[in-house]
């Protein structure tokens, strides 16, 4: 196996981990550590990281050619595995032998990173008050929300003064209007 394909270094830093050990990569949890390892080790015992890289199988779930035989011969969990989960696992085993073990990580470490950033934006925007007049009325006139030039926003304004408002612009109103007779 060599890291045939440079993969973009993840901004987290990190030891490289030793190939296989995927417990040591940020993000992996328990489970599916144990099944990458048990395909990891059991293509690592049958011997057959040759025939995986020069692979072109169209789905591990249904058939395969001989040496996937014996990379089952090696497993421990294949009973653990769902049709889809042993496709799945075969295919990111699949690709540490195209790619590389360091090229996998750094991968995996990015996506790790971008999952981290979109659940911390998610808590932002959740934390958020849902609505702040100051702050809208000043986007709707584009103006400074600090601003004094804003408009005041209707909500800003207790329900007397406000009533205090339109009875003074009724008052108005009937002053520059003509009498009527």
């Amino acid at each position: 196996m060599s890291a045939a394909v440079a993969a973009p270094a993840p901004s987290m830093m990190f030891e490289m981990p030793s190939p296989g050990d995927f417990l040591a990569i940020p993000g992996m949890d328990r489970w599916e550590a144990s099944m990458l390892k048990d395909i990891y080790d059991a293509v690592t015992s049958a011997n057959c990281w040759d025939a995986m890289k020069q692979s072109a199988v169209e789905s591990f779930m249904f058939h395969g050619p001989a040496w996937v035989n014996q990379v089952h011969a090696h497993m421990k969990l294949l009973d653990q595995h769902s049709g889809s989960s042993y496709g799945i696992t075969m295919r990111i085993v699949e690709s540490i032998a195209k790619k590389g073990w360091e090229a996998y990580v750094n991968g995996r470490v990015a996506y790790y990173e971008e999952r981290l950033a979109r659940e911390a934006a998610e808590r932002a925007a959740a934390q958020a008050p849902a609505h702040d007049p100051k702050r809208y009325w000043a986007r709707t006139w584009n103006f400074n929300a600090d601003s004094a030039a804003a408009p005041a926003a209707p909500e800003s304004r207790s329900r007397a003064e406000t009533e205090e408002a339109d009875l003074e612009a009724r008052r108005q109103e009937r002053r520059s209007s003509p009498e009527r007779v």
